[in-house]
């Protein structure tokens, strides 16, 4: 996240020096604020990502643009593996879920997820309740629900079930061998989903704690290799591919 609205960053700089708005240069992604937002023209479209306005950096440092919105699929990002827990879940405008995490909100809409920086959480979260399609003319529309990977449905079932028996989040937080939080907020987004979502969906017949090994072996053959991640984890190559099919949606790619 912070690395990716430090490469927005340097448009925005480049924007500054200039002295004027940059054009597009890449596919920002189909959500957007519009051209403009709060009086704030678009200043640059750096990949899957659009910027408003511009900073004025310090002899001695550098500064942040005040929105940032960035689109990710919902398979390499989604509210699973955004990093962290949020400190707020909710439903935003029809079927989409917002969550915050710090002065960011992410926003899981159909097949993407969408990451909206601003200075503050407050003027985030309005601006995450501005999102349109790049091709709606004005804001307004219901926003579709999150489509996710069978992976992230699994483990959002674990949890699901674990609270419908128990009802106490440190009783399945126990059970589960998962931290409070994150089974809180994976119960919270569990019940924003339409109903009959998670009907169908069975749950993970490996334990938490296998599935975080795999994400680990997912991660590491992603990054490196999966040779090299099946000498590392004294696995076969043919475990390791297996191993990343069945993460989908729990790593940061496709």
């Amino acid at each position: 996240m912070r690395l990716l609205r430090a490469s927005a960053l340097a448009f925005v700089l480049a924007a500054a020096v200039t002295g004027g708005a940059y054009a597009q240069t890449a596919d920002g992604g189909p959500y957007w604020l519009g051209p403009s937002y709060l009086g704030l023209q678009l200043q640059v479209v750096p990949p899957n990502a659009y910027v408003y306005g511009t900073c004025d950096p310090p002899p001695d440092g550098g500064c942040v643009p005040p929105y940032d919105v960035q689109n990710y699929r919902s398979c390499e990002r989604n509210l699973l593996t955004g990093g962290g827990q949020p400190s707020r879940v909710y439903r935003l405008r029809g079927g989409a879920i917002a969550a915050v995490h710090g002065a960011g909100v992410e926003v899981a809409v159909g097949r993407h997820t969408v990451a909206v920086f601003a200075h503050n959480r407050a003027l985030a979260e309005q601006a995450a309740a501005a999102l349109r399609r790049r091709d709606d003319d004005t804001p307004g529309a219901n926003l579709p629900a999150p489509v996710y990977p069978r992976a992230v449905l699994q483990e959002l079932k674990r949890v699901a079930v674990a609270m419908r028996d128990l009802d106490d989040v440190s009783r399945a937080a126990r059970r589960l061998g998962m931290p409070r939080a994150a089974v809180r907020a994976r119960n919270a987004i569990a019940l924003l989903l339409p109903p009959g979502t998670l009907a169908a969906v069975r749950v993970p017949d490996r334990p938490w704690g296998a599935v975080r090994r795999d994400q680990r072996v997912a991660y590491y053959a992603q990054a490196i290799g999966r040779r090299a991640a099946a000498r590392r984890y004294g696995l076969r190559v043919r475990q390791v591919e297996r191993i990343v099919r069945r993460t989908r949606g729990l790593t940061d790619r496709c």
